[in-house]
Parts: C-alpha cells; structure tokens; sequence
C-alpha cells in the first residue's frame, strides 16, 4: 500500500545575471549564468527516484519538515548558456552579393548559423541501503571526514573497458543498523553526476513573404 502524504514543500533561490552582445548587423550574442538552490521535502517530478511509486522517498513521516528536508533531484547551482546568431553575408544587402535581386538572392540570401552552448552542475545522486538490520532505515549514513567521489577521469570511473575505479567511493558509507535512520539525504548535493554539457548548432534560412 502506497501512503499518501498531505504535506509538502519547496524553496528556489536563484541569481542571475546576462549580457546581450550586438557586434555588427550580423552578429548577436546572449550569455547567461545562474547561481541558484532547489530544497525541499516531496519533488518536482512525476517518476524518478524521489516519487517511485508515488512515494517521496522517506524515512520518518514524523520529521518532514526536518530530517527529510534536502536539495532536490532537479537542483542545478549552476548553469551558463551562450546563444549566438550570425547572419552570413551573401544576398542582398550584404558584403558578398549584395547587389543581387530575385531568385539568385533566395538561393545565396537569408541563411543564419545559430549556436546554443550550455554547461550546468550534475544532477544529485541517491543511495539507499538494502538488506540491513530490522528497524533499520532506508538509507546509510556517510563516513566522517571520507569524501563520496572518488577522484580521477570521468570516463575511466564510470565503466568500460579495464575499469578500475568505481565514481562512488563505497568506504565512505556505513549501513544503518537497528534502530537507526542514516544521514544521507534523499538526494545529496555532495553526490553529483558529472558536469553536463551540451552543444547545438543549427544552419537557418529565411523566405521573405510579401503581400
């Protein structure tokens, strides 16, 4: 039986900050970065490991508000986005062909190359322990002064081929035993996925309409 839980809540903080960059005509730029914190006690998400099976993920439904508060899956501190759009120079108006007309400007006018570049923080991460004592909780305890991470090249630490470090470090965890409800957050901000990076770039072209 799942248990439906009547409370909830969470907190966002953000600060941002962008310029607008205007080279030329042709060129336009937009870079932005946020520095912000998700908290909360229930998630944003639908599934996932904090809602599986409609559940929040949970120890003590008596300390809510308290042993149960923590960055959320969806918490990214930080984040920069560079977008730039550069009109290419051929067609009318322009430096090269700038005296075409017709059909000769609709094949070499009015294409734009588009880039969106983003880096953010990696996702939190969340460890539960299995097979511990009766009346033990659901997640361990970390190990003081032990960092969680292992150090090193991500590629080599997440799999492969000739593998020989783990991204966790498994010494810096101890089940809870009997009676005892760790003190590893549901999700923990000093757990995280690797730093997530994407690249698009796009090439556009534009078809007046006149009346």
């Amino acid at each position: 039986t799942v248990n439906q839980l009547g409370i909830g809540a969470s907190i966002f903080n953000a600060a941002q900050a962008f310029i607008t960059i205007q080279r030329s005509t042709n060129l336009s730029a937009t870079l932005s970065y946020t520095f912000s914190k998700l908290m909360g006690n229930t998630s944003p998400l639908l599934t996932g490991f904090l809602n599986a099976n409609g559940t929040p993920g949970i120890q003590n439904s008596y300390h809510i508000q308290d042993k149960e508060w923590s960055v959320l899956a969806t918490d990214i501190p930080h984040r920069f986005v560079a977008n730039a759009n550069y009109s290419l120079p051929f067609g009318h108006g322009q430096k090269f062909g700038g005296g075409v007309n017709g059909w000769m400007n609709e094949v070499i006018g009015g294409w734009k190359l588009n880039t969106i570049i983003s880096v953010q923080s990696g996702y939190t991460l969340a460890i539960t322990q299995t097979g511990g004592q009766a009346y033990s909780g659901s997640r361990p305890f970390f190990v003081p002064g032990a960092n969680p991470l292992t150090q090193g090249d991500v590629h080599h630490r997440l799999g492969g081929a000739g593998q020989t470090q783990a991204y966790l470090d498994p010494t810096a965890f101890r089940k809870a035993t009997a009676f005892e409800l760790g003190d590893v957050p549901r999700s923990s901000g000093r757990m995280r996925s690797p730093i997530g990076f994407q690249d698009d770039l796009s090439l556009l072209k534009e078809f007046p309409i006149h009346d």
